[in-house]
């Protein structure tokens, strides 16, 4: 006969109980109802167990597959059980409710910031949405070009919430209305002042990168969406959408000579190997900005799902497989900017935990911000962390693509859903 399996279920204890090496899961109460980062975790000192007791908490889970160490009920340790704790153990329990404190208040104000900025972006589609029709519809020139004007006048703050802009962009599960010129436009305006623009030289940028594909609009419905793979005679066809979109705004007297280079040598490469054959200096500056992102948002958000990338897997392909189509300092600069795992990427950490990068800081790579999957708490009340409050050991050790995960750890991390926002 088979060996049977044994099943090992997790088992109560009590607090004056417990031992260095169980992994514990706290009762079912409020995240400031106790001092510590995480309700479960792997009890690693005496101290650990000390505060537990100076907590008010009587009793937990501890869970047999996940300790290091099974209970040893008669074990010595110098575990404090006296009435009044030491001053190192209150300094201990004070610092704990700080850094608790500090990751409450960064949460609330992370909250307002992408509320703000998810009404920015979905203005920003709308008006692409606006122009675009405008376009097409051959309104009065001198209209499209007030339009231009005013929304350039009245533009979302892009500068000062890069990692949140990027998040969204790189956030594939949001149920979001989705436009890829609204995206090229923002991660265009995110490099350009990267690399030294001031926001008020980069109107030709933003409106060519909004309207770098206007001319898909004229292509038959199968050739407007982007597929890697695709027929010779389809690319053929598709490719004419750079002299269409050109077409298009110089017939609506759209005649900016920076935003029509962006919509014309938008697929150059500076190996010479783009649609025209144009090479290196002879492809403008904000046409060589736009291929960078045009090019990446293309792949993050495929609509093929078999052909979506992760953030990471482009920024590696673009470097490793593509940096020759892009100028270094701007492909550096952007790679720089997103980051190894940039803002919106799903992934595992070495310490079994999951969640969503929401933000990355070039001086220190290795420590990104994250929003941590936690089923134990709401979706509404999920925490952000950089990546070492979790510990000194902690990182990150894959990313993974978001359709192969189970659809309630998706949504969890979907970020637009537990704001409850919507964009009608």
């Amino acid at each position: 006969m088979p060996k049977k399996t044994k099943i090992e279920l997790p088992y109560s204890v009590r607090v004056e109980d417990l031992e260095v090496g169980m992994y514990i899961r706290l009762p079912m109460t409020g995240w400031m109802d106790h001092p510590f980062l995480r309700s479960k975790f792997l009890l690693r000192t005496d101290e650990q167990i000390a505060i537990l007791m100076r907590s008010g908490v009587s009793e937990v889970q501890v869970d047999p597959l996940k300790s290091k160490l099974m209970p040893r009920k008669s074990a010595a340790r110098s575990v404090q059980t006296s009435q009044q704790p030491s001053d190192s153990l209150k300094r201990k329990i004070d610092e704990l409710w700080k850094s608790k404190k500090r990751i409450q208040s960064k949460v609330e104000t992370r909250r307002k910031q992408f509320s703000r900025c998810l009404e920015s972006h979905v203005h920003r589609i709308s008006m692409a949405n606006e122009l675009e029709k405008m376009i097409l519809a051959q309104a009065p020139s001198d209209s499209i070009q007030a339009y231009i004007d005013s929304q350039w006048e009245n533009q979302p703050e892009t500068s000062d919430q890069t990692n949140i802009n990027i998040s969204i962009i790189n956030n594939t599960s949001s149920s979001l209305p989705y436009h890829h010129g609204a995206n090229t436009a923002v991660l265009s305006i995110i490099l350009a002042l990267e690399l030294g623009y001031e926001m008020d030289e980069l109107k030709s940028l933003m409106f060519g990168a909004l309207l770098h594909d206007i001319g898909l609009e004229a292509l038959p419905q199968g050739l407007r969406i982007y597929k890697e793979k695709r027929q010779k005679s389809e690319n053929r066809a598709r490719n004419a959408h750079i002299k269409l979109g050109v077409e298009l705004l110089k017939k609506a007297k759209v005649l900016d000579e920076e935003m029509l280079k962006v919509v014309e040598q938008h697929h150059e490469h500076i190996n010479g190997m783009g649609f025209l054959g144009l090479k290196g200096d002879s492809i403008s500056e904000f046409a060589q900005i736009v291929a960078i992102c045009n090019h990446y948002d293309r792949h993050i958000n495929n609509p093929v799902v078999t052909e979506k990338r992760t953030p990471h897997r482009t920024i590696v392909d673009m470097f490793n497989l593509f940096r020759e189509r892009f100028n270094n300092e701007k492909l550096n600069k952007f790679i720089y900017t997103m980051g190894i795992y940039p803002a919106g990427s799903i992934v595992k950490l070495n310490d079994g935990n999951m969640g969503m990068i929401t933000g990355t800081f070039p001086d220190d790579m290795k420590n990104p911000e994250i929003l941590l999957y936690d089923p134990d708490l709401d979706p509404r009340d999920a925490l952000f962390f950089r990546i070492k409050e979790l510990g000194d050991s902690v990182e990150i050790k894959e990313d993974i693509i978001p359709h192969t995960i189970p659809l309630s750890i998706r949504s969890y991390l979907n970020y637009t859903e537990s704001l409850n926002y919507s964009p009608f």
